[in-house]
């Protein structure tokens, strides 16, 4: 995984608080494109439908940050960032355009009176499903290789055992399944 970045120990701790304008670190975007459509009908007898079906996706760009190691953006995609996780710095990482199955959704409802008060219902939902990630644990020993040194967490120590959380995949890649769920209702009034 390229684009990764670990604090020298001589910095590790050390803050540098500059006050400056956000417009010299460049841009964070998070764009959601949509449609919400809304039906209802009441019919004969006093029976009622309802369906709504919404589409659309988000896109998040943080790619101005990618040659910015010192500057993290604070959400990905409406999630807050965990600065315990690294994140890739590379453009499969930081330009997040979720497919737009990822926001669709499906709303139906059905009431229809029956003889003697009786009263038939039914609701169905399709909804989308949850982003999955993925990370792993790499330690000390792992990264050093690569990295030509200790983690900057070891801060010189003869034994280190630091370890560093990465994420694997760019996030919105994988989904859960879909959540479908009908439910049927007879009742009296």
């Amino acid at each position: 995984i390229c684009g990764l970045y670990d604090i020298k120990p001589a910095a590790f701790g050390r803050v540098d608080n500059v006050v400056t304008q956000h417009t010299h670190y460049g841009k964070q975007k998070e764009v959601f494109n949509g449609v919400d459509v809304g039906l209802e009908a009441r019919l004969a007898r006093g029976a009622r439908f309802q369906a709504g079906v919404s589409f659309g996706r988000t896109v998040t760009d943080t790619c101005d940050f990618n040659s910015l190691p010192q500057v993290l953006p604070n959400s990905i995609s409406g999630v807050a960032v965990s600065t315990t996780v690294l994140t890739s710095r590379t453009s499969d990482f930081c330009h997040i355009s979720r497919p737009w199955t990822a926001a669709t959704g499906l709303n139906l409802v059905a009431i229809y009176p029956l003889p003697w008060d009786f009263q038939f219902s039914a609701l169905y939902f399709d909804k989308p499903g949850i982003p999955d990630v993925a990370s792993r644990a790499y330690t000390n020993a792992e990264i050093r290789q690569s990295l030509g040194r200790d983690l900057g967490q070891c801060r010189g120590a003869a034994t280190c055992n630091a370890s560093v959380v990465i994420n694997t995949v760019p996030d919105a890649s994988y989904f859960e399944d879909r959540l479908r769920q009908m439910d049927i209702r007879f009742s009296r009034g």
